[in-house]
């Protein structure tokens, strides 16, 4: 096996239609596995000694517009248990920015005054986020409702067990289907990526950002900048320092 065979391997699985993502991890095992033959002199020369792993190509981060964001909410038939909780919980997506899993382990106990500690997080490092005072109207309005139940958990199904993500994800997919959106997948991280948009987008710091997301390097949060710097740019024209100078 030669580098030459290896970077044959690579373009057959990239014409396959393998994912980089996919292509990598197998390039990973099989740099692994060089690696030994060649610290065990079983091989002379390494052929992966050369091999990088591809560059993943970043997309275009799917986001709503806020009539889209308005249409979702009035899908919402608040006059039910279930379309008051889809409210509040698609509420908690676009005021904070939380993850799916994050959303789905908030308990009771953790809605403070002005704000919801985030302790299942991806990083390990519980956080606590502020909540506008519209959140935290409707928090309270669907306290009242859900009352007192077995689980802790904040948000529960109408028999009063625990709402698993993959329940939230899919009220969240069957209001996108009702909306009729087309050209934006209708999912949790959509709307993720819709507060981190309309955070920066009104003038909110990129480092304030990266603590509401739980970002832990600066990187990630800098994509949202960099994606919407036409929208900055804008902001800029009307609220540059210049404009109270001259």
């Amino acid at each position: 096996m030669t580098e030459k065979d290896i970077k044959l391997l690579i373009l057959n699985m990239q014409e396959s239609g393998l994912k980089v993502t996919t292509i990598n991890s197998r390039l990973r095992a099989i740099r692994s596995f060089f690696n030994f033959l060649h610290r065990s002199k079983h091989i002379k020369k390494n052929p992966m000694v050369n091999i990088k792993l591809l560059k993943k190509r970043k997309q275009a981060v799917n986001s709503l517009s806020k009539e889209q964001l308005q249409l979702l909410f009035s899908l919402c038939d608040k006059r039910t248990f279930t379309g008051l909780r889809d409210y509040t919980i698609m509420m908690l997506f676009i005021d904070c920015g939380v993850r799916l899993n994050e959303l789905a382990g908030i308990e009771v106990s953790d809605i403070k005054d002005n704000s919801v500690l985030i302790r299942q997080t991806k990083t390990y490092f519980e956080r606590l986020l502020p909540i506008s005072s519209k959140m935290k109207e409707q928090l309270d309005i669907y306290l009242k409702v859900r009352g007192k139940v077995k689980t802790d958990k904040l948000f529960i199904t109408q028999d009063e067990g625990e709402l698993k993500p993959r329940s939230i994800q899919n009220r969240i997919k069957h209001y996108g289907n009702l909306s009729e959106i087309i050209g934006v997948r209708i999912s949790c991280h959509t709307l993720r990526h819709t507060h981190a948009r309309l955070f920066i987008q009104n003038g909110g710091s990129a480092f304030h950002l990266q603590s509401t997301l739980g970002h832990t390097s600066m990187e990630v949060t800098k994509r949202y900048v960099n994606l919407f710097a036409t929208d900055i740019a804008e902001s800029h024209k009307k609220y540059s320092p210049l404009n109270n100078i001259f």
